[in-house]
């Protein structure tokens, strides 16, 4: 991410098969949002 300037990125997650975003956070560090399992 860093090489490339972005400070998040969407991925297809291969265990799952589902969209997520890793983000860089302002204080340092990464964050991970994945996508909840609802069930309706």
């Amino acid at each position: 991410m860093e090489l490339l300037g972005y400070d998040q990125f969407l991925f297809r997650s291969k265990s799952t098969g589902k969209i997520s975003m890793i983000y860089k956070r302002e204080q340092g560090g990464y964050g991970l949002i994945e996508p909840a399992d609802s069930e309706v």
